[in-house]
């Protein structure tokens, strides 16, 4: 069944319509009519089976035949990663709505690469969020993460997390499956650029309560590492509200 997104501020169980884009895409892309049925989200884990009552090119009204509430994890679950080249970011932000993110943080670290002048970074984050809205559309996803303007790591406030995580490739560091499996309550991960974080990044992470993680042997692309931290943070105590 199709599914199309109606933000919070416009959600309303007894009038509810799909608007402009999402309404275009209804009728002149999937040429849905009068009587298909849809499935509509409001990204806070509401989600409704429709009936189409009306169609047209810029609206379509519907008609709520089952309204249902999707349970959220029980705490948050971060991912921090410093920017990428091309349109790596893209596919990282599909890969953690799949895997229950709720915050997603764009670090413009001291060897990102990618530059972004402060009047481009809100404009920058839209694009992102819309990106996010299409993979809750595709994967089923009724909980949508919140992709945060993109910033430096010291101007990011982590302090919602209780349990703060960066990958490391400095000696010391513990293995990330056994921090994960004692991590409780909201929990973040931390992903450097390509070129790592600087000692002095690292140093910041340190004394704001992220604990050094090893990743295993090999050298992890930046995507690699992010969804690997993700995805053993999801299944093995942190968690995505």
């Amino acid at each position: 069944m199709p599914r199309f997104y109606i933000s919070p501020d416009r959600w309303n169980p007894e009038a509810l319509s799909l608007e402009d884009a999402e309404a275009k895409h209804a009728t002149q892309v999937l040429r849905l009519g009068v009587g298909d049925r849809v499935t509509v989200f409001n990204g806070e884990g509401t989600r409704a089976v429709c009936e189409i009552a009306s169609a047209e090119k810029r609206l379509v009204t519907l008609r709520p035949l089952e309204v249902t509430a999707t349970p959220g994890r029980a705490a948050r679950l971060g991912l921090a990663v410093g920017v990428p080249k091309g349109k790596t970011l893209e596919w990282i932000l599909e890969k953690a709505v799949e895997l229950g993110a709720s915050d997603v943080f764009p670090l413009l670290t001291e060897r990102t690469v990618v530059r972004i002048p402060p009047d481009e970074r809100a404009e920058r984050r839209e694009k992102w969020q819309r990106e996010v809205v299409e993979a809750c559309k595709q994967c089923g996803q009724d909980w949508m993460p919140r992709v945060h303007e993109p910033a430096a790591l010291e101007a990011v406030d982590f302090s919602r997390f209780a349990t703060r995580i960066i990958g490391s490739l400095e000696p010391g560091a513990r293995p990330l499956g056994e921090v994960a499996s004692g991590a409780g309550g909201a929990a973040v991960f931390l992903v450097g650029p390509e070129g790592d974080f600087t000692t002095g990044e690292y140093a910041w992470a340190r004394e704001h309560g992220f604990q050094p993680v090893n990743m295993g042997p090999l050298i992890l692309r930046t995507e690699t590492a992010a969804l690997a931290g993700l995805a053993v943070l999801a299944l093995g105590g942190g968690g995505a509200g």
